[in-house]
């Protein structure tokens, strides 16, 4: 678990200062290399090519932690049904499970409730479960490679308090609701 936190600490520096934290791997990484520690430098320079997200435009998401609010549709209990969960405030929070009946009429009130919810967050609380919640959050966020239909979407909050944006991700989860 120690490891784990020192992984999530590490993220949420660079996710509170991308400059900074850039700064610190490659000095890291020159250390590593001059003293021919040639795999910790590797590990560094995959760190700092995986950090480039965070000076690309999407990054302005991360300029505060109370800004890392996300909403997600994970795969449901059965066949063309998928959960929506809110991830604000430290908190993460079951919408609830949408299925083919009424799918456009379901999500406009997950999306709804998504909206108040995101209203409500208040501030975000650093307390160890908030971090681990952040934790799970940002690596699925930032990991591309998962099948949706096995590991889900996640859409940025204002987008999931759009109705039609939650279908389309239901669809894509649900592989199209059949």
């Amino acid at each position: 678990m120690a490891v784990y936190r020192r992984q999530l600490d590490r993220a949420i520096g660079m996710a509170a200062d991308p400059g900074a934290w850039t700064e610190r791997l490659r000095d890291e990484m020159n250390r590593a290399a001059a003293e021919r520690q040639y795999e910790a430098a590797g590990a560094c320079k995959t760190l700092l090519e995986r950090g480039a997200f965070f000076a690309s435009q999407e990054a302005s998401r991360f300029a505060r932690l109370g800004r890392f609010d996300w909403a997600t549709v994970q795969p449901g209990s059965g066949r063309g049904k998928a959960k929506v969960f809110i991830a604000a405030g430290g908190r993460i929070a079951c919408v609830g499970e949408i299925g083919r009946k009424n799918r456009e009429g379901a999500a406009e009130a997950a999306a709804a409730q998504i909206s108040r919810s995101r209203d409500q967050a208040g501030e975000w609380r650093a307390d160890d479960a908030a971090i681990d919640r952040l934790g799970l959050a940002a690596w699925h966020v930032l990991n591309t490679a998962h099948d949706p239909r096995r590991f889900g979407l996640w859409l940025p909050i204002e987008k999931a308090c759009e109705a039609k944006a939650l279908v389309g991700a239901i669809e894509t989860v649900t592989g199209g609701g059949g």
